[in-house]
């Protein structure tokens, strides 16, 4: 009996172990879910100054502009274009507002743009070997190999990358113009990949071969030419 309760207990215990990291893993969740929507409550009612119950645009990125800290300041501020990814919260459109409910997610991009920017001012470190401050063409061409996956870009992309984003021909890119530079090469870099293949020229087809005439035949009533006799014929 003891043995046979044994093995029904040691057949439940993982049933028991999985339904128990169930329940922590759902309690957890739940706490998360709860802290979420506490400091959503306390971020509507500080940004919230035209007092509508959401956020606008505006005081969206008053939020964001507060979050995101000195990387952000690095890399050349707020962009509209980081608002526009909060405001799309992962979607294809921006929202004129955001309810506390969508907070959370907007939240989290916000902690994603930070990230991003960290990244960005440690690449630039890394690639401002001279300390100058600016990233002229060798610079730039080596981070951006690193950011192609160890595909070194053509001369012909890097000089397109420095005229769009550099503030003077010839003065390189600076932190602040770090980030655009980085949009503008993957913007080209995409359209690169997404252009058709250029066209083969058609192979032309083989002449045909030219056949040999074929003689008009006799005319009616008139005898052919005699063959000409062979030289056996001719001995005999």
């Amino acid at each position: 009996m003891g043995a046979a309760a044994s093995a029904v207990e040691n057949s439940l215990a993982p049933n028991t172990q999985r339904r128990a990291g169930v329940g922590a893993r759902k309690s957890a969740s739940a706490e998360v879910k709860h802290d979420e929507t506490e400091l959503s409550k306390a971020l509507l009612k500080k940004y919230d100054t035209s007092k509508t119950g959401k956020l606008s645009r505006d005081e969206v990125r008053a939020i964001a502009k507060d979050l995101l800290t000195e990387a952000t300041v690095k890399v050349g501020g707020l962009e509209d274009e980081d608002v526009d990814t909060i405001m799309r919260l992962g979607g294809a459109t921006c929202a004129a507002e955001l309810t506390v409910e969508e907070l959370p997610r907007a939240l989290a991009l916000m902690t994603q743009i930070r990230k991003d920017n960290f990244k960005v001012a440690g690449l630039f470190s890394r690639f401002d070997t001279d300390g100058s401050g600016v990233l002229p063409a060798d610079q730039l061409r080596e981070l951006l190999t690193v950011v192609n996956h160890g595909v070194a870009p053509d001369d012909a992309d890097v000089a397109f990358v420095l005229a769009q984003a550099e503030g003077e021909p010839g003065s390189g890119i600076a932190l602040t113009q770090l980030k655009p530079a980085l949009a503008c090469w993957y913007s080209f870099a995409a359209s690169a990949d997404a252009a058709p293949p250029a066209a083969e020229a058609p192979v032309a087809a083989p002449a045909p071969e030219a056949e040999a005439p074929v003689a008009a035949p006799a005319a009616p009533g008139e005898a052919e030419a005699p063959a000409a006799p062979s030289s056996t014929e001719i001995g005999s």
